[in-house]
């Protein structure tokens, strides 16, 4: 079956190989079939109204399903077929609109990090009051210098390190967020490739260690001093992390995805914790707050 997903998910199968394997008995096929951006109009909106929901979402991921089913799955009482349409780059600015109202602040935050969401959606959605939203806004490339400027000052750090970080921020505003007391910011401004050289060579030896990763697109990253680390920091880059992950897998075995990222956490505490002859604090909290993932993948098993 591995071979046959595959093939499903292959933009180069041909029409009718995508139409028999879109009446197959397997719900990972379908599901292949209905992301496939070679698979017809007519089956996609037949496999719309597939029982099981991973096929369903497949298509509100699909850029060739139609808008009309676009705004059915976007009344779906799921959150999660409501996101998928947000990030789909093909929903048109009303349903865009009517999402940005969602009661769900993961859905408000997908319009958000919409390219296609217009500047007056994303001065509005600026103001949110969950800094999720406030974050997408700030790395969203089409966020006017004008808000950028005033997220600068949100008091969350998380949404000032989004600010630093895209790619739109002017060098006036970077020079001033180079100065924030938070250490996840200034690694957000010393990452720009706008950031000018008389910064960058200035924290040359603020910061004895500046380790970056990327996870899925979305800049996971430590900032940490080689003999402190910051425990607030820690916790908020490992459930932001986590609730991204999760937020983008949406199918029965979520559980493997947060046991993989307890996986991926684990090893990376080996080499920057467990290596040292004494555990700080943060260390141990670090930690504890992997095995508690793994406690709860095992839940979701």
């Amino acid at each position: 079956m591995t071979y046959t997903v595959e093939i499903a998910s292959n933009p180069n199968t041909p029409v009718e190989l995508l139409t028999k394997l879109a009446t197959d008995e397997s719900i990972y096929i379908r599901s292949a079939v209905a992301k496939n951006s070679n698979t017809p109009v007519e089956w996609l909106t037949k496999l719309a109204a597939d029982k099981i929901k991973d096929v369903r979402y497949g298509v509100a991921l699909n850029l060739n399903t139609p808008v009309e089913w676009l705004t059915k799955l976007a009344a779906d009482k799921s959150k999660y077929f409501r996101i998928a349409v947000a990030e789909n780059s093909n929903t048109p600015v009303e349903l865009l609109t009517k999402l940005a109202t969602d009661t769900d602040d993961s859905v408000r935050s997908a319009v958000a990090s919409s390219p296609n969401t217009p500047v007056e959606l994303l001065t509005k959605l600026a103001t949110d009051e969950k800094y999720s939203v406030r974050w997408s806004v700030a790395r969203n490339s089409n966020t006017p210098v004008e808000w950028l400027t005033k997220l600068a000052t949100d008091t969350d750090d998380f949404v000032r390190s989004a600010v630093a970080e895209n790619s739109n921020t002017p060098v006036e505003l970077l020079t001033k967020l180079a100065a924030d007391t938070d250490d996840s910011v200034r690694s957000g401004v010393a990452e720009n490739s706008n950031t000018p050289v008389e910064l960058l060579t200035k924290w040359e030896h603020e910061w004895d260690v500046i380790i970056s990763t990327r996870q899925n697109g979305n800049l996971f990253h430590y900032s940490m001093n080689a003999n402190t680390i910051d425990k607030d920091y820690i916790l908020l880059h490992v459930f932001n992390e986590i609730s991204l992950r999760l937020e983008k897998t949406h199918n029965k075995n979520e559980w493997q995805v947060q046991m993989s990222l307890s996986n991926s956490l684990e090893e990376y505490a080996s080499t920057e914790f467990t290596h040292k002859s004494k555990k700080t604090d943060e260390d141990k909290v670090a930690l504890e707050i992997i095995n508690q993932i793994r406690i709860e993948a095992n839940q979701l098993k």
